[in-house]
């Protein structure tokens, strides 16, 4: 199957993204260019709902895992989120693939330039670079890593450790399951990797990975942070508790004890390894490990890699990648990711959208904007009963007539993980591992406080306040999900979770039917409990892994958003249990699902799968 295939940016002006300081805006209304695709009900059947996608908004910030330059050192490779990217020296987008429904961990360029490969946990593609032909792809068992050998097969490991002949598509058995390592790094020129055992590195032939050329005996607390290669792929750097080097037809030679694991490597030649601490840099003698000149002050953003053209590209989770000269560390170019999705979002009371990742702010067809007075570090917004609930690590507050106020401070472990209202909006619960914390609208004051221990639970991982307020149902670390008095500190059996299952989530209408989210090893599955009783009606199985749920504003639809999933969205009917709408494949999961106040249209803090986008809305028909 071939993916959306993007060509260089800008296409045309209407491609252009308005450009703001960290965020980007883009309402693009009804897409028409869709058509039917997205106007989403139940296949085969007339849909009692259907879900059509109404505006989509962009925002930057994505997760960088992994860079590889090409051969030549002009152009470089870039994992960001869901998104491969190939971009030159001067930071500008050549092509992207919208390839993948899961965070990219690993890419990698043929040591020829002509292919990129690049893998999620469960899939992995292989493109033609000259005209972004997708050649294979194939399903995966889980793992995060990859490369190219020198004769343009592509190792993959996940349960084992196999070849790709990018041609056929066939795969080869290097090391079986048992046989197969932790963690696998390829050189750059394909010729030599770095296999990580639970007690030894060793570094191999990729001609013959099970033959060893040298070995370095790990401890079992030590944890591999990084692992860079020479230029001709003869010597490795491990990053670690202790770090080293490994060369090919030498012992291990042991890094001085200030090269620890929270820095950063990057090898320009075959002599020395430049350790970044993250305010300056010093160089290191592969031979003997010791220091080489002096610190020179380098302040980066991130990780760096070197490639050709005495260039370095650092990258990570922070907002940009940057491309540095090797030697002065001044910052040549620079290219800010979009992101497939947000950590925060909702909808205003009055219908605009709030989202971001770590910054929310209202969007409009003019851009964003900021809400007067709303923290920076908002984790969360929920609203019920048209209040717009925001919280972050240290306070709760709301947010009415376009202003944010702050209403409680929270105690140190009382809240500041989670938040869940009433159906009313009228209380809050804001949790902690450690605790919680209830915050009343009408008062504005916290009217109870509880620790984990005082709750009899080893911790809290979710609650939520009944539709009166006067209790919670909790779920904690283990067991089943209970009901709390407030007044009285009784705790009964609110739903006997099965042998098996593990309750994540929780929601309830206002009419008290308890919705209980569900996972074992096989399927993740939504229970409905009715008030008064302890065992589900219905128990709803979901084709993916949910992410988040949402009672519409009268309590009678479930919102579920689930990632990895060819629907990415669904729509469930509380009182009956049935799926009445499927919404699109998303580019990535997401923690943020919201219904409006009006409950006619839904927001997902998530891309479509193979299109631009981190937030979209949908209107509900």
């Amino acid at each position: 199957m071939n993916h959306p295939l993007l060509p260089a940016l800008p296409v045309t002006s209407s491609s252009r993204h308005n450009r703001r300081s960290g965020l980007l805006g883009r309402a693009q209304g009804n897409l028409a260019v869709l058509g039917a695709a997205l106007l989403l009900g139940l296949a085969g059947q007339a849909a009692a709902v259907t879900l059509v996608q109404s505006a989509t908004y962009t925002v930057t910030g994505a997760s960088v895992k992994d860079v590889a330059w090409f051969p030549e050192g002009k152009r470089a490779v870039v994992a960001a989120d869901s998104t491969v990217l190939l971009l030159d020296s001067q930071g500008k987008v050549q092509r992207q693939w919208l390839a993948f429904d899961r965070p990219v961990t690993d890419v990698a360029v043929s040591p020829d330039g002509l292919y990129v490969a690049a893998r999620t946990r469960a899939q992995v593609a292989v493109w033609r670079v000259s005209d972004g032909r997708e050649l294979q792809r194939k399903s995966l068992k889980g793992g995060r890593d990859l490369g190219f050998t020198g004769t343009g097969e592509v190792l993959l490991l996940d349960t084992a450790l196999n070849a790709l002949n990018i041609q056929t598509g066939r795969q080869r058995l290097i090391l079986d399951q048992e046989q197969a390592p932790a963690e696998l790094y390829v050189s750059a020129n394909g010729t030599r990797a770095v296999l990580i055992w639970e007690a030894s590195a060793q570094l191999v032939t990729t001609a013959a990975p099970s033959k060893p050329l040298v070995e370095r005996e790990l401890d079992e607390s030590e944890s591999v942070r990084q692992v860079e290669f020479s230029p001709d792929g003869k010597t490795a750097v491990i990053l670690t508790d202790v770090s080293f080097v490994i060369t090919e037809g030498a012992d291990p030679v042991e890094l001085p004890e200030d090269v620890d694991k929270y820095g950063a490597i990057a090898l320009l030649d075959n002599e020395n390894v430049s350790y970044f601490d993250g305010e300056s840099v010093q160089k290191y003698s592969l031979t003997s490990g010791e220091a080489v000149g002096e610190k020179v002050s380098a302040e980066l953003g991130g990780t760096p890699r070197a490639g050709g053209q005495n260039l370095l590209i650092s990258f990570g989770d922070s907002e940009k990648v940057q491309i540095l000269d090797a030697e002065t560390f001044a910052v040549k170019a620079s290219f800010t990711p979009l992101s497939g999705n947000v950590t925060v979002g909702g909808f205003l009371p009055t219908g605009q959208v709030l989202a971001g990742i770590g910054e929310a702010r209202e969007f409009g067809v003019t851009g964003a904007k900021t809400v007067p007075n709303l923290p920076k570090a908002v984790r969360i917004l929920k609203m019920a009963g048209g209040n717009l609930w925001a919280s972050n690590a240290e306070s709760v507050g709301i947010i009415k007539n376009g202003r944010y106020t702050k209403l409680v401070d929270l105690p140190e472990d009382r809240g500041g993980r989670a938040l869940e209202l009433n159906a009313a909006g009228t209380f809050a619960v804001a949790t902690s591992y450690e605790g919680l914390s209830v915050v009343s609208l009408a008062t504005g004051k916290i009217t109870k406080a509880l620790s984990a221990e005082q709750l009899k639970m080893e911790d809290v991982h979710e609650a939520i306040p009944t539709p009166d307020g006067k209790a919670l149902i909790l779920i904690p670390h283990t067991g089943d999900v209970v009901r709390y008095e407030l007044s009285t500190g009784k705790q009964t059996l609110a739903y006997a979770v099965a042998k098996g299952d593990e309750p994540l989530r929780l929601a309830m209408s206002a009419g008290g039917t308890l919705v209980v989210t569900l996972t074992n090893d096989t399927e993740d599955r939504i229970a409905l409990i009715k008030p008064g009783s302890t065992k589900a009606f219905k128990t709803v199985p979901v084709p993916g892994y949910i992410e988040a749920v949402a009672l519409s504003p009268d309590g009678k639809t479930l919102a579920v958003s689930l990632s990895s999933a060819p629907q990415g969205v669904l729509l469930i009917d509380v009182a009956t249990g049935n799926i009445v709408a499927r919404g699109p494949h998303l580019a990535l999961g997401t923690p943020v699902v919201a219904w409006s106040a009006n409950g006619k249209q839904l927001l997902i803090g998530a891309g479509v799968y193979g299109r631009e986008g981190s937030v979209n809305v949908l209107d509900v028909r």
